[in-house]
This record gives C-alpha cells, structure tokens and sequence, in this order.
C-alpha cells in the first residue's frame, strides 16, 4: 500500500508550494482536499473559501472525520506499494486521527509553518518518503493525538534558492 504524507499548515503557510516540490523532486504523487470537497458540492459557481470551509466542516461533523480517509481510498488503491501520496491539506487533528485508523503506519502528518528563514531538509524528507523517519517533533499547541508530527519550518515564497 502507498504512503500517505498528510499536509497541514495555516493559509500562506506553503503547503501546496511543498507539495509541488515534493512530487517535483521525489516523484509523489499529489491529491487536493479542494478537489475533494468541490468534486462533492452541487454543480454551481465556484465555492468560496469560506464556503469550502463550512462544507467540510459539515462533512466532518456527518462523518466523524472520516469522509477523508474515505476518500483517499481510491487514489491510495490505484497506486503502487512503493508510491507516495500527498495530501494537500488536513484542516484537523480528528481526520489525521481518521486516515491514520483507516492506512495505519504508513500515514505522516506534515506541518507547514511560515519562517524567516529558508529550510528544507531533504533527509528528513527522503527518510519520511521511505517510512524511516527519526526526525519528530510535537507542537506544544496541537493536540498530543497527533504523534508522529513532522515539523517544517521554511520561507515558501523564497524563489531560485536551491534545496539541499
């Protein structure tokens, strides 16, 4: 079964701008959550953010948290044993709960936080896509439910500068 490498991060924070280095540079693959929830709301104009929001929420709250993990379902079946998902994003500790009940330990969980300073840490990245990851650290602010948290702090609007 694939690994999953669930992102999550305040809006700006970078993580569809790590996402899209990660497939870049280690060939992951890459799913959407906006996607997800979009490809569930009626045919209509464009949802806001805000809309989006409230819509996942409500899905939250009808499926426990699990409407996510159900999701990721599909892709996750499609791809090869040795593949790498990424999930951009996770909103809560309750569905990085959920998707880790439904895939287990092949799930990491990735917070993306804005810095000053630009850090990319390829190693921990190469031992996390290859399920060997050492580096953990917990936030103190997220809940304890979430062992297993990777935190990476980067600058994500820092163009040109090579990653090493």
């Amino acid at each position: 079964m694939a690994r999953l490498v669930l992102l999550s991060g305040h809006i700006g924070s970078g993580k569809s701008t790590l996402a899209g280095r990660l497939r870049d540079r280690f060939g992951c693959e890459v799913v959407g959550t906006r996607a997800m929830l979009e490809a569930r709301l009626p045919a209509g104009p464009a949802p806001t953010r805000e809309q989006l929001q409230q819509f996942g929420a409500s899905l939250d709250s009808r499926t426990r948290w699990r409407w996510l993990a159900e999701e990721l379902s599909r892709p996750v079946g499609q791809l090869a044993d040795d593949a790498v998902l990424i999930v951009d994003a996770v909103r809560r500790g309750e569905q990085v709960d959920a998707i880790r009940e439904a895939f287990g330990s092949r799930v990491s969980h990735v917070q993306s936080i804005r810095c000053d300073a630009p850090i990319w840490h390829s190693v921990v990245f190469q031992e996390l896509l290859t399920g060997c990851v050492s580096h953990y650290r917990d936030m103190p602010h997220l809940p304890r439910r979430t062992g297993g948290l990777i935190v990476l702090c980067w600058h994500p609007t820092r163009r040109g500068s090579s990653a090493t």
